[in-house]
């Protein structure tokens, strides 16, 4: 399916899905909320292997992004790079994709082998929202606590 543009379909989706990934990457590095919080519909589910959560208001949004950049601090990230690797529009009227997650330090190295995640997305009148985020991530407590918007107590506690 080849839309009016001469773009596919399919390039079209990812590239949505990229512009939210983007900005709320963003957000995140520079410590804008109202950049970040924008893109997420509440409530907000964040679905890991151990647990998940729902976010229901903007100051539980705004406690999961202050933890997340806690987090990143303290692991030396200066780069979050996150690809989609697929995405389709739903029957429903909303998006579905697949990316995968690259955490870079300023040794420009990762800190841990890139991980999957799946989002799914809402159309607002003007832009895409995530109402759900999925992690793939079994082999570390601390940066599962920190997307789920817990603090790094409740990782030591988890790990053992």
């Amino acid at each position: 399916m080849v839309m009016e543009t001469g773009i596919p379909a399919h390039d079209t989706v990812q590239t949505e899905v990229q512009s939210v990934l983007d900005a709320t990457g963003q957000g995140l590095h520079v410590g804008n909320f109202e950049d970040f919080a924008r893109y997420f519909a509440l409530p907000y589910t964040v679905d890991t292997f151990e647990e998940a959560i729902t976010v229901q208001d903007a100051l539980s949004l705004r406690n999961l992004f202050n933890t997340a950049r806690d987090y990143y601090a303290r692991i030396g990230l200066v780069h979050l790079l996150r690809t989609v690797l697929d995405a389709a529009y739903r029957s429903d009227g909303t998006l579905s994709a697949t990316y995968e997650t690259h955490l870079i330090t300023r040794e420009g190295t990762q800190t841990r082998a890139p991980y999957l995640c799946h989002v799914e997305l809402s159309k607002t009148a003007d832009f895409w929202q995530v109402y759900r985020t999925q992690y793939a991530i079994d082999d570390n407590a601390h940066l599962v606590s920190a997307l789920l918007g817990q603090s790094p107590m409740h990782a030591r506690r988890a790990a053992g």
